[in-house]
């Protein structure tokens, strides 16, 4: 079986991230430790094998503008979205789904929302009280 041909769309995702990656004079291997993705994963989403995802976009965003303005990231995370056209992946209902399920998951948990505008109200106010509901790093399958 051949495997099928890589999406247009992705490979303008793949073209975007490898001229901001060469800009910042990073190898995959250095992007990928630095937003938690393996080299394999960037390799693959610039040569367009992989579909990226809005967590896995944010995460190189955060990768490769570490220091910069937040209008800065959002910029960079913007023409990499419109770079990805229809291929990019939206990771918040899994978001989500991940967050109720912790919640769940916790000692004397009451109810928990299921409207989805409720469970986002939650978890940001959950956030800003300091918990760790919500943060990449638990979240590190997300792709």
């Amino acid at each position: 079986m051949v495997p099928p041909e890589p999406s247009t769309a992705s490979r303008g995702f793949g073209a975007a991230l490898r001229a901001e990656r060469g800009g910042q004079g990073m190898t995959q291997q250095q992007l990928g430790d630095a937003a938690g993705l393996d080299r394999r994963s960037i390799d693959r989403l610039e040569n367009g094998w992989r579909r990226p995802s809005t967590v896995s976009t944010w995460r190189i965003v955060g990768a490769l503008r570490p220091r910069g303005t937040l209008r800065d990231r959002v910029a960079l995370d913007q023409r990499l979205r419109d770079a990805a056209g229809p291929s990019l992946r939206d990771a918040r209902t899994w978001a989500r789904e991940q967050a109720r399920a912790e919640l769940l998951a916790e000692p004397g948990a009451g109810p928990v929302p299921t409207d989805v505008d409720d469970l986002e109200a939650l978890v940001v106010a959950e956030l800003a009280a300091g918990s760790s509901v919500g943060e990449p790093a638990r979240w590190s399958a997300v792709g």
